[in-house]
Parts: C-alpha cells; structure tokens; sequence
C-alpha cells in the first residue's frame, strides 16, 4: 500500500486518472465476482472462459504491465510543462479564469463526495433532498444577480416583464404536475 501511495505522489496533475482507473478495474472485478457467483448452472461455462481468457490475455499484460503508468506519467509530466509555460506567458485575465475554473471544480468535487456520504449514510432519499436544497440556494443567488442585471438594462427589463408572467404560468403547472406524482405514490416528487 506505501508502494502506491509513494507512485500516486508522482502525478501532479493526473492522479485522478489513476484513482479513476483503479476504482473502475475494482467496480468491474466486483460486478465480474457477482456475476459469476450467480450464475447458477453456467459456473463450468464461466471457469472455462476464464481459463482461456487467461491463457490469452496474461502474456499480453505481463509485455505490456506498466505501460499505460509510464505513458501517465509521461502526459503528466506534459502538462506540468504546459501548466508552467501557461502561468509565464498567459495574460493576467487567462490566469483569473483559470482560477476561477479551478475553483468551481473544487467545490463542485467537494459537494459530489458530501452527497456521495450523505446517500451513503442516510440513504439516496436524503442525498436528493440536500442535493435539491443546495440547488434551490444556488437558483435563488443566480435568479436574484440575472434580475439586478435585468434591471440595469432597459431592453432586458422589458423583456422580463413580457416573459414573467408565461414563466409564473409554466411553473404553477409545474408545481401541480409535482403535487399529482406525489400523491399518486412517486414520493420522490414530493420534496
């Protein structure tokens, strides 16, 4: 496990490739267990494929064992090279934006594994309500800096005022298409 962590310390910018790819041949590895575990009468089938897939694909794997980490570390010392190129030649607005991106990227992570625990430990029910309250704060914050806009320009108050009343008709019929999923027992719809 040291062993791991000291070649994950490697990537700068592309260990998430190799986290992903590993949680991905784990995924498969357990969808592949369960499978065969439930296959009932086709065990004999499975093990025999298995064993000729095996004698096929290791000599492969054992020629090309490490290759796909070399060429990761390659792109990644890449883009290390690009990343230093970019932050000495790039105008300080470029470099702003860059920020910014990395900023939403990060939070938006962080709020992806807050979710991912929360359907973990309290279920995919609590999860979506969180997930729904976060989105309802968000909406609110960007409704309220699209009217301060809105407002600041005649044409786009205009505008608002001929669209708001068709928007409020749209979303009342939303509101009550709502209420009749829930009550007709889809109680996801009823938050």
């Amino acid at each position: 496990m040291c062993d791991l962590r000291s070649e994950m310390a490697e990537l700068k910018h592309l260990g998430f490739v190799r986290v992903a790819a590993l949680n991905a041949a784990a995924c498969i590895s357990s969808l592949y267990d369960y499978a065969k575990q439930n296959s009932g009468s086709l065990k004999s089938a499975f093990g025999r494929v298995e064993d000729a897939v095996t004698a096929v694909v290791r000599p492969v794997y054992d020629r090309i064992n490490g290759v796909p980490d070399d060429v990761l570390v390659f792109l990644d010392k890449k883009v290390d090279d690009l990343s230093n190129q970019f932050d000495e030649r790039a105008p300080p607005m470029a470099k702003t934006v860059v920020g910014k991106v990395q900023q939403v990227v990060k939070t938006t992570s962080s709020t992806v594994m807050t979710l991912g625990r929360e359907a973990v430990n309290d279920g995919p029910r609590a999860a979506l309500s969180h997930a729904l309250t976060l989105y309802k704060a968000f909406a609110v914050y960007n409704l309220a800096l699209l009217w301060y806009v809105a407002n600041r320009y005649h044409q786009l108050h205009l505008l608002g005022v001929k669209v708001i009343p068709t928007v409020g008709h749209w979303s009342e019929e939303y509101n009550q298409f709502m209420a009749k999923m829930d009550a007709r027992g889809y109680h996801i719809f009823g938050y």
